[in-house]
């Protein structure tokens, strides 16, 4: 018993903190750098390092594999796929695992290359170099805040699952 309410608690805390975390960067962060212009660079490669990537893959990573633990778990009971609460929190797990992949392979990548192309802005001086590079940084800006909202958005719904789960 202490094993399953340690995870679940795990997964509680870890997963509201993701969810969080993606809500305040898609609603505050981002559109804060968005009005820096040529300093966003700088901003999101102070973020990079001060390891918000590692928190974002640390706290998604953890949730994931928590909740498939507990659904695992949960699974002992053969009935348990096939009602309704196993299929809703079965539902909320894939969107959750669908979040951490996306957020991990596209937001992630996107906010590395972000920052790495910040980094090479600041010591550039040709200016075709630098026009080149604010190109990218505008790609990889627009496909950070898109699939960031993705990422938020699924998250929001697989909460919203997970809460109702034992109810439906």
């Amino acid at each position: 018993m202490t094993v399953f309410v340690t995870l679940r608690t795990l997964h509680i805390v870890c997963a509201a903190l993701w969810l969080g975390s993606a809500t305040l960067l898609g609603l505050f962060v981002l559109p804060a750098v968005d009005r820096l212009g040529s300093d966003a660079g700088r901003v999101m490669t102070s973020l990079q390092r001060t390891g918000l990537n590692a928190f974002m893959a640390s706290i998604s990573g953890l949730t994931v594999l928590s909740g498939l633990y507990l659904y695992w778990r949960a699974t002992a009971d053969p009935t348990f796929s096939g009602s309704t609460t196993g299929i809703v929190l079965g539902i909320g797990g894939l969107l959750g695992l669908a979040s951490a992949i996306v957020g991990g392979s596209l937001v992630g990548r996107a906010a590395r290359n972000l920052a790495a192309a910040g980094e090479s802005l600041s010591t550039t001086t040709d200016a075709a170099s630098r026009t080149a590079l604010l190109a990218d940084m505008t790609r990889l800006h627009t496909q950070l805040k898109t699939f960031g909202h993705v990422v938020t958005g699924m998250l929001f719904i697989t909460a919203i699952l997970m809460a109702i789960a034992h109810y439906v």
